[in-house]
């Protein structure tokens, strides 16, 4: 008779443990977990399995020319992911080594954190899947700029990460072999 409760506490334990993505990061990810190379993780973590790559999760409006240091332009991650349960991402613009290139500004449904590093989902839900924050673009020099994402759904549930390469607009200059003319003789 000891045992009669033993299924119940047994189940209780085992949606305790399935919830625990709810309990533990409901208000965003913790920082470093985008799949970048610098990052060296990802959200499979804590939601479990191993990421698959997708492509197109990231958007920007920075022209095909590339950015323009100090401007800001808009990025939006996309959560794909179908199924049931929360969403939920982490972006971070980087270089090859892990810095933070530019500057971020959450926007509605997101927030930084890592110190700014890092912007995240801040209100997991099951019907928010995309989110659009700013990035003001680096000093004039720094070059290509990778924003790497890692986005989730439930726990277990998979987990994707994408990213979106940007190019620094580099400006031409006219070649100096051509004739220069000028204003015509009378």
């Amino acid at each position: 008779m000891k045992f009669k409760h033993l299924p119940l506490i047994i189940g209780a334990l085992f949606v305790l443990v399935l919830s625990s993505f709810v309990a533990l990061y409901p208000n965003g990810a913790p920082a470093a977990v985008t799949g970048s190379p610098g990052d060296g993780s990802d959200c499979t973590q804590c939601h479990g399995g191993t990421a698959a790559t997708v492509t197109g999760w990231i958007t920007s409006n920075i022209p095909a020319a590339g950015y323009v240091a100090g401007q800001t332009y808009q990025i939006t991650a996309t959560n794909s992911i179908t199924g049931s349960g929360k969403l939920g991402f982490e972006v971070s613009p980087q270089d090859a080594a892990g810095n933070l290139l530019g500057m971020l500004s959450a926007g509605s449904g997101s927030k930084l954190v890592g110190s700014g590093k890092y912007v995240t989902h801040s209100n997991a839900n099951s019907t928010t899947n995309s989110w659009t924050f700013n990035w003001t673009a680096p000093a004039a020099g720094t070059g290509t700029v990778t924003f790497y994402g890692a986005f989730a759904r439930n726990k277990p549930g998979p987990v994707k990460v994408s990213s979106l390469v940007v190019n620094e607009q580099t400006v031409s200059l006219p070649s100096a072999a051509g004739p220069i003319s000028g204003p015509a003789s009378v």
